[in-house]
């Protein structure tokens, strides 16, 4: 028969079986945010920077004061995908913000010259307005 099973033996089965569940959770979370073209506007940056913040606080921890050298890779792991959802946010909203910054000097050239054409056509912006003063 069998060794019993002791709570440490079902800790360590637990820790094992949630994380693994846990790195295989982000990879949804990574597919979303690839695939936002606004900047992945609905995932916060801030949380997943706290996140990656606490996985590595987390490998410190078990590398120097515990010397768990099993939790302290199962949190580099939790880490390395952290890291790459906050890259992931950071890029994109950075993408969003050049299309918007090329957009807007885009359309600001063609209202500009819109408005040029409109003036040296002998059309002046304030012809509605000066017909009412006379």
């Amino acid at each position: 028969m069998g060794r019993i099973m002791t709570l440490a033996d079902y800790s360590m089965t637990a820790f094992a079986v949630l994380n693994g569940g846990r790195v295989l959770a982000y990879v949804p979370q990574i597919l979303c945010i690839y695939r936002c073209r606004n900047g992945a506007t609905a995932v916060s940056l801030m949380t997943w920077l706290v996140f990656t913040a606490a996985n590595v606080a987390t490998v410190a921890y078990a590398l120097t004061i515990s010397s768990d050298l099993v939790v302290a890779a199962v949190f580099a792991l939790n880490a390395l995908f952290c890291m790459i959802i906050t890259a992931l946010i950071a890029f994109r909203r950075l993408g969003v913000e050049r299309e918007r910054a090329s957009n807007l000097r885009r359309f600001g050239f063609q209202f500009l010259s819109a408005a040029l054409a409109r003036t040296s056509a002998g059309d002046p912006p304030n012809r509605r307005r000066n017909a009412r003063l006379k």
